[in-house]
C-alpha cells in the first residue's frame, strides 16, 4: 500500500471538508447582510444564498476534477 498517497488523499479530503464549512459560513454571513440591508425578504435571501452556495460547490468540484482529485 502506498501510504504517502493515502496520507495525501486524507489531507486533500480534510481540506475539501474545511472549504465546504467555510462556504456554509460565508453563505450565512451573506444572507444576514442581504436581509438586513435590502428589500429582499429573508426567504428570498435564503434562496439566493443557496443558489450561490450550489454554484460555489459546482465550480469547486470542477476544479478538483481538473486536478484529478475526484
Amino acid at each position: 500500500m502506498d501510504w504517502q498517497r493515502v496520507a495525501l488523499e486524507a489531507i486533500r479530503s480534510r481540506a475539501f471538508e474545511l472549504e465546504l464549512k467555510r462556504s456554509a459560513r460565508m453563505r450565512h454571513i451573506f444572507v444576514e447582510a442581504i436581509s438586513s440591508k435590502s428589500a429582499l425578504s429573508e426567504k428570498e435571501a435564503d434562496r439566493v444564498a443557496i443558489e450561490l452556495g450550489n454554484k460555489i460547490k459546482e465550480d469547486r468540484l470542477k476544479e478538483l476534477k481538473a486536478m484529478g482529485l475526484v
